[in-house]
């Protein structure tokens, strides 16, 4: 039998509304963000499953506190790095 993991096992969820507090922004600049991040590099851009989650097309998004928070400080740090380990190391503990 395969061990399942549950997505709050792996991350910490926030709602949209308290992920937009987190960096000061209302929630359609959140959403603004999301929909047009393709205009950021690729390495500091959010990724779908990793940062933030949408179960269906029409359901509500929640996001993944402790990558923000880890995007939030590699990005007041000029350091890619830092955000670029956190999606390694939580693709390390989803993928078999």
């Amino acid at each position: 039998m395969k061990n399942t993991l549950m997505l709050d096992e792996v991350c910490q969820q926030i709602s949209q509304d308290n992920a937009a507090k987190m960096f000061g922004w209302k929630v359609r600049t959140l959403q603004n963000f999301v929909l047009k991040q393709h205009q950021e590099p690729p390495e500091w851009q959010w990724v779908k499953g990793i940062c933030y989650f949408q179960l269906s097309n029409y359901g509500a998004m929640t996001y993944d506190r402790c990558i923000l928070t880890l995007w939030q400080v590699a990005k007041s740090q000029n350091d890619v790095s830092i955000y670029l380990n956190a999606i390694s190391r939580f693709q390390s503990v989803v993928k078999p």
